[in-house]
């Protein structure tokens, strides 16, 4: 088991997190205070880092949830009607996400890639379908949001987990 610990620049809320490894399935989970409010994060992943599972919880309350059924996501039992093929996720309030890409173009040796993601925007509760890439540089790895044209300079530790994710969050353990 390893520990994580994010802090967010923007709220100064901090995620204690834990990722357990084995070779046939990854856990992600955390928790975040941010003020009052009290999140929980657990993620599903496979050894090739595609999720299969999440759950988003405010307060005790299951705000999002989402199963991969083949190549179908059921977002809060709800099936997700689209034509791609989504293996990753981003969840707005954690750097953690950004992983998953990242180690999965480790893994093929890619240096560019983008994806279909499922953007979980928590504070709207709702998630969309959006494109990501991600590029391998010397130094960094960039990350683009195809639909709003936001990028960001993402540095990573040998495992591929993010360390600083510039103006946004700061890993702290």
């Amino acid at each position: 088991m390893k520990s994580i610990e994010f802090f967010n620049i923007e709220t100064g809320a901090i995620e204690k997190g834990d990722l357990i490894l084995s070779e046939s399935l990854i856990i992600y989970n955390s928790t975040i205070q941010s003020g009052e409010t009290f999140f929980e994060i657990g993620i599903t992943i496979n050894p090739d880092w595609s999720v299969n599972r999440f759950k988003i919880t405010k307060n005790k309350a299951i705000i999002l949830s989402g199963e991969k059924s083949d190549t179908f996501w059921f977002i809060n039992q709800e099936p997700l009607i689209t034509d791609e093929s989504i293996d990753f996720i981003d969840i707005s309030m954690t750097p953690f996400t950004n992983t998953l890409p990242i180690n999965f173009m480790k893994e093929s040796s890619s240096q560019k890639k983008t994806f279909p993601m499922l953007f979980l925007d928590v504070k709207k509760e709702q998630a969309n379908i959006c494109h990501q890439t991600y590029s391998f540089h010397t130094d960094f790895i960039l990350y683009e949001n195809m639909e709003t044209n936001y990028s960001n300079q993402l540095t990573v530790d040998k495992n591929g987990i993010v360390v600083d994710y510039p103006n946004a969050f700061k890993r702290i353990i």
